[in-house]
């Protein structure tokens, strides 16, 4: 955080052990895929006086110095406050949650956000790249009855979620939505027009059992298709 060097993990990075010597609960959060393979911009996630917040102390866009060719860049500092642990945007019909800033445990995700509908779970909101959750563990997810969309890779990695509740409003589940969730139970609304979940094989179908949406928690090695399915998801059986 001190002078012109480093970049937003070393920031990140300051902030949480700024953080933790003052006894502020925080925590590492990311917009995008991150991994030691691969960029993304990181950043420290707090509570503030009740409010879940993100901090930003990271590099902007800089400049070559013309007479000493070094790279100069001025630093962003911002504090951005929540009343719930989520990133949001606007869509058709209401808010998106785009990236979850929580500190895991059982979420119950609320129907509505300062009086706009929640439709849609954006695409990796709850990922485990994105949300950086390995010390904060989500082991549960409710989703309310106003959500008609989740994402592509909307929970991708979420290895310690044990029951997620998806609603009949739910249309549209993305590609590879629950990939990775190897402890998950779907709880599937029954009167779910589009969807049929088989725990017994962590298999995710169409309600008509033709199309294979993802298999989330596949109970074994040696799985063989059944004969009435017609089409198999992108990414359905992806890792």
């Amino acid at each position: 955080v001190i002078g012109e060097g480093g970049d937003c993990w070393a920031s990140a990075e300051t902030v949480i052990r700024m953080c933790e010597m003052v006894g502020i609960r925080t925590r590492y959060g990311a917009t995008e895929q991150v991994s030691i393979f691969s960029g993304g911009h990181l950043f420290p996630v707090c509570i503030i006086d009740g409010k879940y917040a993100t901090v930003e102390a990271n590099l902007g866009c800089g400049v070559v110095s013309e007479d000493a060719g070094v790279f100069k860049a001025d630093r962003n500092y911002r504090i951005d406050t929540y009343d719930y642990p989520y990133m949001t945007g606007m869509v058709e019909g209401g808010i998106v949650l785009s990236t979850y800033i929580g500190f895991g445990g059982n979420e119950v995700i609320p129907s509505e956000i300062n009086g706009d509908k929640v439709v849609e779970i954006g695409a990796l909101c709850f990922s485990l790249g994105v949300t950086y959750l390995e010390d904060s563990k989500l082991t549960g997810v409710s989703i309310p009855n106003t959500v008609k969309r989740i994402g592509n890779s909307a929970f991708y990695g979420c290895k310690d979620i044990k029951n997620l509740y998806i609603p009949k409003s739910v249309e549209t589940i993305g590609m590879a939505a629950f990939i990775g969730c190897s402890s998950l139970n779907l709880q599937l609304d029954r009167d779910n027009p589009y969807f049929y979940a088989d725990n017994a094989q962590g298999i995710l179908y169409s309600k008509d059992m033709q199309t294979i949406i993802v298999a989330f928690n596949l109970k074994t090695s040696d799985f063989a298709i059944p004969a009435g399915v017609k089409y198999i998801g992108d990414g359905a059986f992806y890792g």
